[in-house]
């Protein structure tokens, strides 16, 4: 497709699924290679850097299937340690597989990480944060090669809260001996996500989604079953396609948008109705926090479990329903 031509001025009006959020998506896809065994992650989105990732764990040794949006991932048996540069330079998240690799098979080879480019954004951090855990890096001209026979918990502090930097670290520190300590840690929502779904195969971590977080190295990992959350960068686009306004004129160019967390099926994957025990805030709530006051504690005016209503107006008098310190957008 070389071009997307758009007519606009109707109003937009509809319901829309979120699916799975990305940037949860790639960190835990590179998590899994930490457990010797199997691995069901409902809510995965089938775009183009997931199916990069996937063709790089295939060529570790993984087994991969697809069920709708459910992938199971049999990572019981490893046979290489090299990120195909095929792949790996294509995305940026491949450097995360430095810390899951070190801690699976205690050396690594990842080509110099592509994607998207915003600013340099350096990988020196995940560099040297490592090498406090016991990693010895080598840099060499097409990619980094790495060694760590026997990482260890230490404290690391991070010069600037860098979201991958601070991935790499809980990856590889997750299976360390002893306790790791890092400070100035990253506290997105994706962070957090990534520890949940550590913690779901056994790991102890605790503190995410602030910026000190305390990681018990284990020996081993154990199955699991985990759903991931939807992606918020989504939601807040279709909000704000759905609200928009004309500046003259005194009708808006939006409709009324229904944004669903339910699963194709209609089930709810977040562990059912509010009052359950698993009360993730939804996808829609951090895109609502782009049009309100941020960071309060009052209920959104409508908001359910499973899905919530924006007004054509967009005048969202509702506040975003749960605070999580250091959002931002």
């Amino acid at each position: 497709m070389e071009y997307l031509e758009i007519v606009g001025g109707n109003p937009l009006c509809g319901e829309a699924c979120i699916q799975g959020s990305k940037n949860a998506a790639l960190p835990i896809l590179s998590a899994v290679i930490l457990h010797r065994g199997t691995t069901v992650l409902k809510n995965c989105p089938k775009i183009i850097d997931v199916l990069y990732m996937l063709e790089i764990l295939k060529g570790f040794g993984c087994h991969v299937s697809w069920e709708g949006d459910t992938l199971v991932i049999d990572a019981s048996d490893l046979e290489d340690c090299q990120v195909a540069e095929c792949y790996g330079c294509k995305m940026r998240s491949s450097i995360m597989l430095l810390g899951s690799l070190l801690g699976r098979m205690g050396n690594a080879y990842v080509s110099y990480p592509g994607g998207c480019v915003i600013g340099e954004r350096p990988i020196d951090m995940h560099l040297a944060a490592l090498k406090k855990l016991g990693a010895v890096l080598l840099e060499e001209a097409a990619g980094l090669r790495a060694v760590c026979e026997k990482p260890a918990g230490a404290v690391v502090s991070l010069p600037f809260p860098s979201v991958g930097a601070t991935e790499n670290v809980i990856l590889l520190a997750a299976v360390a001996e002893g306790v790791t300590i890092l400070e100035n840690a990253a506290r997105e929502p994706e962070i957090g996500e990534l520890c949940r779904f550590l913690n779901s195969m056994g790991a102890r971590i605790r503190g995410a989604g602030t910026s000190r977080i305390e990681i018990v190295g284990v020996k081993e990992l154990h199955d699991t079953e985990f759903t991931i959350m939807p992606d918020r960068i989504v939601a807040g686009t279709y909000m704000f396609m759905a609200g928009g306004r004309r500046r003259r004129g005194d009708s808006a160019t939006g409709g009324s948008l229904r944004t669903a967390r339910k699963c194709a099926d209609g089930s709810f994957p977040y562990g059912g109705p509010p009052g359950g025990e698993r009360k993730y805030p939804a996808a829609l709530e951090y895109g609502t926090a782009l049009c309100c006051q941020r960071y309060t504690h009052q209920p959104v005016s409508g908001l359910s479990h499973g899905s919530a209503v924006a007004p054509a107006c967009c005048s969202f008098r509702g506040r975003w329903v749960q605070h999580y310190p250091g959002n931002h957008f």
